[in-house]
């Protein structure tokens, strides 16, 4: 049951982040397209990056990846987000997100990573997770 919890909740704060760059900086990230409304696109893309670093998790653990200590692990999952914001991106038209430049992936990716870092943060302290 944890395990849901934790996918949820890094969902709703993927979903939070992504709705945010969309209204505060729309001239660099776009949500929505001719098939998507920017509703959908946010909920797609955000689903898709809480997927990919799920994945990511486990296949890092497998092939026998070790970030020891809370800044290597942060900046290990800042670039598992970015490649998964770029990734998300370059399929605009079946995801509705869209991106002006790689380095805007990166500075989203870096919000992304903190928001959830800080998500996990929390709720451990309060010991839901």
């Amino acid at each position: 049951m944890k395990t849901y919890l934790r996918f949820v909740l890094v969902w709703l704060v993927n979903y939070a982040v992504l709705s945010l760059a969309n209204s505060y900086f729309p001239n660099f990230y776009e949500l929505g397209n001719v098939n998507l409304t920017t509703t959908a696109a946010t909920f797609l893309s955000s689903f898709l990056l809480t997927l990919a670093g799920r994945l990511a998790k486990t296949a890092l653990t497998k092939w026998g990846v070790k970030a020891d200590g809370r800044a290597k692990r942060f900046v290990l999952f800042w670039i598992v987000n970015s490649a998964a914001i770029w990734l998300i991106a370059r399929f605009a038209s079946l995801t509705g997100f869209g991106i002006a430049a790689y380095y805007y992936a990166l500075s989203l990716a870096f919000a992304a990573t903190l928001a959830q870092w800080l998500t996990r943060q929390v709720y451990k302290k309060a010991k839901l997770l």
